[in-house]
Parts: structure tokens; sequence; C-alpha cells
């Protein structure tokens, strides 16, 4: 398996927000290959997305729509993408 994590940082994290991801965003990446995603609230102005692919050539394939849809959540909940993370995941339970 092969995980994405990006760190997002808003104004506020509220609960429109979290259903407009969970309605709108995570199905956008489920629809790329990805077999899992979560959403983490980290601080009242933080989350971060684990996004989880069979493998990173499925991620590969899907890194220009990916970018497209950082970008569009980036506008619409007026947020800012800290960082972004990639790599094997190299253990699970």
């Amino acid at each position: 398996m092969y995980a994405t994590i990006s760190h997002w940082e808003a104004e506020e994290i509220n609960e429109e927000m979290i259903k407009t991801m969970k309605e709108k965003f995570m199905p956008m990446l489920k629809s790329l290959g990805a077999i899992n995603c979560y959403e983490v609230q980290t601080s009242e102005k933080t989350v971060s997305i684990f996004t989880i692919f069979p493998d990173e050539q499925t991620k590969i394939n899907a890194s220009e729509k990916i970018n497209q849809i950082r970008s569009q959540g980036a506008s619409e909940f007026d947020s800012t993408m800290i960082k972004a993370e990639e790599g094997n995941v190299i253990a699970s339970i």
C-alpha cells in the first residue's frame, strides 16, 4: 500500500467542512483508486488527510487529479496546505 498525507490549516474547522469533505472530496479520491481516506482533526484549525492507495503506481496515475482536488479544496474551504508527504505503508494491523 502507498499513502499520501496532506496537512491543512483554516480559520476554523466546522461541521459543514467535514460534511463536504466526506460527501464530496473523499469520494473523488476513492474514484482515483484510493482504498481508504481519513480526515483527522489535529487542532481547532488544522486537519490532516490520509489517503491510502493500493500501490505507488495508482497514486502516480492519479497525481494530476489529486493536485486539482487539493486546489479545489483550498479554494472552497479558504484553507492552506501546510505540507504534503507520501510513502510506502510499511506496517499495519
